[in-house]
């Protein structure tokens, strides 16, 4: 881990970074306020600073100050090294925005405790920001204002900004204007009632896509007095509205279908039937469901016939011929059959899907003008 030692007397600055460096430390020293701020300014700064609060050029209690008005995910962690220690003093320090004190002259023993300590809250800080990174729903926080204090990567994502760059900002400065009045009066209403508020619809993403999101802003609270804060997630289901509104019109055009439709089980029970199906049998869905489809039964066909028709669709091959089947008044009807076997993902058989069409009528036709045209055949002996 990366420490900045801000330390002007050279003694003092050479036995920290011996005493740190021992430790199995990096240490990166400054030998002023100025220095120490360039440094905490760069791309990969230390994330925690041992700073002397009387230096050259900008202050520790100066430099906490600069350095809370950065806006970073993780802040650094900073320990004030001073001899000063009346209580205003130590307030002041705490004000400016300091983690923690050590007194001059140090102990090692205790300075390195105070470390380990900055250095476990530093890790559980990346630690968190790398979970809430990893999760693909966009999550944002915002304090009691409805001020932004930070977001994860598909957030940033989503708005098309870095998440730094929106830290005590509002829904009006981030979000497109149409959308960002209503957010931000969400924001205001879970802040001030204290309860969770879930919302769904369609809004827009950065490159202008109509995209429908599920909400929930969820309020965190510091104490009986109030929200201090507010947590936000959202879900894109925009695949599942529009296979959701797929499945609907498949359903309608199943539903409409004049060939009878019937949907099983792998256990042979009876899940689902179009209203062809019941204007050809007879059997309303309500009486059917659940029952094997061998109440259609006619007694027509051997026993040899079902098993081989099973065995093909068990295998997940599909079967296809006529049938003779009975309705429920007990008349036969002949129908041109089509059982598809349905798999999951894991390839797994699921359900099987037969469609039929019912060829009574056709068949006695046929039967008709064989008949007619062996009489005919007759007539011309």
């Amino acid at each position: 881990m990366k420490i900045l030692i801000a330390e002007d007397n050279t003694f003092s600055r050479t036995l920290l970074t011996k005493t740190l460096t021992k430790a199995g430390y990096e240490v990166i020293a400054a030998e002023n306020g100025d220095l120490a701020w360039e440094i905490l300014q760069q791309d990969d700064p230390p994330k925690l600073a041992l700073i002397d609060w009387m230096m050259p050029g900008l202050s520790g209690v100066e430099l906490c100050r600069n350095l809370r008005k950065i806006d970073k995910a993780i802040p650094v962690y900073v320990i004030l090294l001073t001899a000063k220690t009346d209580k205003e003093d130590v307030l002041e320090g705490f004000s400016a925005g300091a983690d923690d004190f050590i007194k001059k002259p140090f102990d090692s023993g205790e300075l390195l405790a105070r470390i380990q300590v900055g250095q476990r809250l530093v890790e559980q800080q990346a630690l968190m920001h790398c979970l809430i990174d990893s999760i693909p729903d966009p999550i944002y926080m915002k304090d009691n204002r409805g001020l932004y204090l930070g977001c994860n990567k598909a957030y940033a994502r989503f708005i098309g900004a870095d998440s730094d760059s929106i830290h005590f900002k509002s829904a009006t400065d981030v979000l497109p204007e149409d959308q960002a009045q209503a957010a931000h009066m969400e924001d205001l209403r879970v802040l001030a009632g204290g309860t969770n508020l879930e919302t769904e619809g369609w809004i827009r993403d950065v490159e202008g896509n109509e995209v429908y999101h599920s909400t929930v802003k969820i309020p965190y609270l510091e104490s009986a007095a109030g929200s201090t804060g507010m947590v936000g997630i959202s879900r894109d289901l925009t695949k599942r509205i529009a296979m959701e509104q797929e499945m609907r019109r498949l359903a309608v055009a199943v539903e409409q279908s004049t060939e009878s439709i019937m949907i099983t089980g792998v256990d042979g029970a009876i899940l689902y039937v179009n209203a062809a199906f019941e204007a050809t049998t007879g059997y309303p869905s309500d009486e059917i469901l659940g029952k094997q489809p061998d109440l259609l039964k006619s007694d027509e066909h051997s026993e040899t016939f079902f098993e081989e028709m099973w065995g093909t669709i068990s295998s997940g091959k599909t079967w296809s011929g006529q049938i003779t089947n009975r309705k429920k008044d007990g008349n036969l009807y002949d129908e041109e059959a089509v059982i598809y076997p349905i798999r999951n993902d894991a390839e797994e058989l699921v359900s099987y899907v037969t469609i039929s069409r019912d060829i009574t009528q056709e068949k006695a036709i046929e039967k008709h003008l064989r008949q007619q045209q062996k009489m005919n055949a007759v007539g011309e002996l």
